[in-house]
Parts: C-alpha cells; sequence; structure tokens
C-alpha cells in the first residue's frame, strides 16, 4: 500500500493533531488506482454523529480533518502473542453493525494495546481483504492513554497492513468524525458513553463505508477492494496484547457498572 505524504504542525480549526484539507486534495486520492476518482456522498444525507460522544469541533465546508502522521504500527506493536474474545459468523454479507461502551482499560506504554472492533473479511485466497473498525488504547502509537476511533484495511492477507488515513485509497467525507480522533470514556457506576458503528457495503456503487451512528465518515473505492463483492466472515469482540481479556459482554466489569460491549446484527 501507497504511503500518504505528511502533514505539517501547525494547528487547524478541528484541532491539534489534524490538518482541514480541501476534500478533493486529500491523501487517499492519491492511490494509482483512484488518479480519476470522483468522491462520493452516500444516497441518503446523514442526521449527525448520532452514539458516539466527540469534541464540538469540525471543519469548514469543503474541507475534511486528516490526522497528522503517528508513529508506524509496525514500529509501536508489541510482539505477540496477543488474546482474543470474539464471536464470528460465516456467510455471504454486505456488513455489519454494533454498539460498543468505550472503555477505560490500563494500558501499558511499552507497545502494549486494547482494542474492541468489529470487521469484515472477504472471500479467502492469496490477496484475503479485512476491514476493521472500533476503538482502542494504545499509547505508543498515540501518545496518550486515552481511546481512539479506528480503521483498518489489508488487501493481500495481512502482508501489509494501513492504520486510518496512513496509506492511501481511504476516501474521507465528514467534517467531524475522523480515524485516529479521541472518543469520550465511560466511567465505572457513571456516566456512560456509546460508539455505534457499521461496516456496509453500498450496492450502487459498491463502496464500502464506515458509519459512526447516523455519520457516513468515509469510504474504500470499490476499485481499491476489486475482490471483495461481499463479506464471507463477520467478527465482533476485543483483542488484547496481555495475557487478561474481558469478556466482550461484560468488559470486565459487573452489569451494574455499564461498560457493557454489544457487538451484532450481520447485514445481508
Amino acid at each position: 500500500m501507497r504511503q500518504a505524504p505528511p502533514l505539517g504542525n501547525k494547528k487547524s480549526e478541528y484541532g491539534h493533531g489534524f490538518e482541514c484539507v480541501n476534500i478533493d486534495k486529500q491523501p487517499g486520492l492519491e492511490h494509482p488506482l483512484l488518479k480519476n476518482h470522483i468522491i462520493q456522498f452516500f444516497n441518503r444525507e446523514p442526521n449527525g454523529p448520532l452514539g458516539l460522544r466527540v469534541q464540538d469541533k469540525k471543519c469548514p465546508s469543503g474541507r475534511i480533518p486528516v490526522p497528522r502522521r503517528s508513529i508506524s504500527l509496525k514500529k509501536g506493536l508489541k510482539d505477540g502473542p496477543y488474546f482474543y474474545t470474539m464471536i464470528r459468523k460465516v456467510g455471504h454479507f454486505l456488513g455489519t453493525k454494533g454498539i460498543s461502551t468505550v472503555a477505560y482499560p490500563t494500558v501499558g506504554h511499552d507497545g502494549q494495546f486494547y482494542r474492541c472492533k468489529l470487521w469484515i473479511t472477504g472471500p479467502e485466497g492469496t490477496n484475503q481483504s479485512s476491514i476493521q473498525i472500533g476503538w482502542e488504547v494504545f499509547p505508543k502509537k498515540y501518545g496518550d492513554d486515552m481511546p481512539h476511533f479506528f480503521t483498518f484495511l489489508t488487501t493481500d492477507s495481512y502482508r501489509t497492513i494501513c492504520y486510518h488515513m496512513e496509506c492511501t485509497g481511504y476516501i474521507q467525507v465528514s467534517r467531524i468524525i475522523v480515524p485516529s480522533m479521541i472518543i469520550y470514556q465511560s466511567e465505572s457506576a457513571g456516566s456512560q458513553f456509546n460508539i455505534e458503528i457499521s461496516i456496509q457495503k453500498e450496492r450502487q456503487t459498491g463502496n464500502w463505508w464506515v458509519r459512526v451512528g447516523d455519520e457516513y465518515v468515509g469510504y474504500w473505492p470499490k476499485g481499491v477492494l476489486p475482490n471483495v463483492d461481499f463479506a464471507q466472515n463477520i467478527t465482533w469482540g476485543c483483542e488484547d496484547s496481555e495475557a487478561y481479556v474481558p469478556t466482550m459482554f461484560d468488559n470486565g466489569h459487573s452489569p451494574h457498572e455499564g461498560l457493557e460491549l454489544n457487538f451484532n446484527n450481520p447485514l445481508p
């Protein structure tokens, strides 16, 4: 995958760590298969980012937030093994969706991480593709202990991987929500904040869309994922770099504390 070019360090209208750029000048369009790509929008107007509490900022009309380059995942990632709690369905799907309470796991700063996500994989083969979205706490990657919204893509059975907008091919359309942004976390026996996320294929265009609440955040064009006419596997769950993984339904806390994860709902 082709790496996106780095951005500057000045503060933008969206805040530190992001640059507001013209939507037709975003890094994703530098993918060689998107030379003449016309940016598309989902075929209905979103009502707003329901199910997620974020900062009260957005880029001006015609511009989108682009995260500045973060540490390389391969440099920041702790060597395995990794531990999972998950549920998987096999079939013929056009997406999936789910709701997760954003928790606050304690994570070390030596390459450890914790993430909850949903993901889809295309038909098996030497170049199997996978899309993943969710939230993660990854101090060495982001430089803080906060949960961040993330997206992930591989198109060659994990030989190369790409997070957020660090590689070309992903097209951002939302002015409000962007991969790598900080999202609010829940408090034990206190305020609860959910993230409602989905991966959805648009039948008319073949684009694979990322949605948070009712906000269509961005998409991978059909040309970037030519071998994914449908999702063969859909999976929901959590991943930890340590030996203990809280169950995906109670997150290691008693029910009265909240912190519930509820990933489900395949889209046929």
